[in-house]
């Protein structure tokens, strides 16, 4: 019987079809123009976005990056060389990677971030010489999505030249998210509370100067007079006849004052969206508990994974490169990893310490790779039992001296309540309801001698703990 052929479906085709329709908002375009509503009315320009200069503002985005930027790093080889591994984490630390990954969080703030790579033969080798970030500006992306220069006489993006970081980008929006976009307003709104605030604190802060002067003095006497006030202390003056009288109307708004309250509520607005919380930054009018604080920091704990692994993804396509222009025959490529929080490290040693009491062995090479140990700091890994890290478990005697008594103890307490319950089973076997059941068993209990049921119930108790215990004990291997 001849095989049927079935056809096979051309996967590219629903692909084409989806990246050559038009996105809503394009129009003739032919690039995905940046869908930010701040840059959109701004005509674009990223200018507006480096122009927002606070103090608090600069706190939260230097916290979240140093999180990031202050942790270590290194290559991890797997299966590969680990001596190439080790040359090219040197190299790396040589061209400064620390002040790239800097500048490759500011996909944070601006939604993506493009490093230029510098190519240079290198003893035999073609490898980065300098990592440049360049201007938002000078790119954009096309319908596919794919990254390409802002002006088109530049012509294609070369192959192997620009590292791109983006903070959560989609289909629809390959651009990325701008954290500085969720600030523009609270930061607006922030700046022009200070400036009411002064303008109140200046007026109603100071004492007043009023300049009395009698009533048939001339107009250009008074406007001297306020003159000289004001050179004094700028508006807070005033000059009236020395009859007169000027009352002020102050509103009734108590101890708090709307323009704290706004710079407040935009400071807040502007910690949570960098670092998703407030309690680590500043403490809220009704306080905080340690625990709250605690749910807090684990908030920006998790941010910060977040971070790392973007930035982790394109140390990762930059070691790709390396290793397809200088060994294209190498099958396993090494990773960039930060270093991973102590407590998560210590969660691994202990399921790896688990694993070693049930029997698994680890090599030298488990170590290096998951705990980023060199080889050159390991002198000996012992995987007997009279290894202090691993160390097996002794083994346990059997207790069969135990085992034994327990049997004996409850084959002789159920032959001594026999007596007990005899009766009992002879009035259930016997009873043709339920409530016969009950009023015999109102009548069996005036003939049961009661301290020898007690008696017997306490042994009972007695051998149902020991029974217990010795199945724990048998599960642990120590019987």
């Amino acid at each position: 019987m001849a095989k049927k052929e079935t056809k096979k479906a051309d996967l590219n085709v629903l692909t084409v079809k989806f990246q050559e329709a038009d996105l809503p908002g394009m129009g003739m375009l032919n690039y995905l123009p940046n869908p930010d509503p701040v840059l959109k009315a701004q005509g674009g320009r990223f200018q507006v976005y480096r122009d927002m200069k606070d103090g608090h503002l600069g706190s939260v985005r230097r916290k979240r990056n140093a999180a990031v930027s202050s942790k270590s790093w290194s290559l991890q080889s797997g299966q590969g060389s680990y001596d190439k591994a080790r040359d090219i984490e040197t190299h790396l630390w040589n061209i400064g990677l620390r002040d790239t990954i800097k500048r490759m969080l500011e996909a944070l703030d601006f939604g993506y971030q493009v490093t230029e790579i510098v190519w240079e033969n290198i003893n035999g080798m073609l490898l980065p010489s300098m990592l440049i970030d360049k201007p938002q500006e000078l790119f954009r992306f096309s319908k596919t999505g794919e990254l390409e220069f802002a002006n088109e006489k530049n012509g294609p993006i070369p192959p192997y030249k620009f590292l791109l970081v983006r903070n959560n980008a989609t289909a629809s929006n390959p651009y990325g998210e701008a954290l500085l976009s969720e600030c523009f307003w609270p930061l607006a709104l922030k700046k022009g509370g200070l400036k009411f605030w002064a303008l109140f604190a200046e007026k109603f802060g100071l004492p007043k100067a009023v300049g009395k002067m009698p009533f048939s003095a001339t107009e250009k006497e008074r406007e001297d007079l306020a003159k000289v006030l004001h050179g004094l202390i700028r508006d807070a003056c005033a000059v009236i006849s020395d009859n007169g009288s000027i009352e002020l109307v102050e509103s009734k708004t108590g101890n708090n004052l709307p323009y704290e309250s706004i710079v407040r509520w935009a400071d807040r607005e502007m910690s949570k969206a960098f670092l998703g919380e407030t309690l680590t930054t500043e403490q809220t009018d009704s306080g905080g508990t340690r625990a709250l604080g605690e749910v807090h920091n684990d908030v920006r704990a998790e941010l910060t994974t977040d971070d790392c692994a973007m930035v982790e993804a394109a140390f990762n396509t930059l070691l790709k490169w390396i290793w397809e222009i200088n060994w294209p025959q190498d099958a396993e490529i090494p990773w960039f990893q930060f270093a991973q929080p102590k407590d998560m490290q210590t969660g691994e040693l202990d399921r790896d310490k688990k694993l070693h009491d049930l029997g698994v062995r680890f090599t030298e090479k488990h170590f290096i790779d998951l705990y980023g140990i060199s080889p050159d700091h390991i002198a000996e890994i012992s995987n007997s039992a009279s290894g202090p890290m691993f160390a097996e478990k002794p083994e346990a005697k059997p207790r069969q001296a135990n085992r034994e008594t327990a049997v004996k103890f409850a084959e002789g307490l159920a032959s001594a309540a026999k007596g007990l319950t005899d009766p009992i089973y002879e009035l259930v076997a016997n009873a043709k309801s339920l409530e016969e059941v009950r009023d015999g068993l109102i009548g069996l209990y005036a003939e049961i001698p009661v301290e020898a049921m007690g008696e017997e119930m306490q042994a009972a108790f007695l051998a149902a703990d020991l029974a217990g215990r010795f199945d724990i004990m048998r599960e642990a291997g120590l019987a």
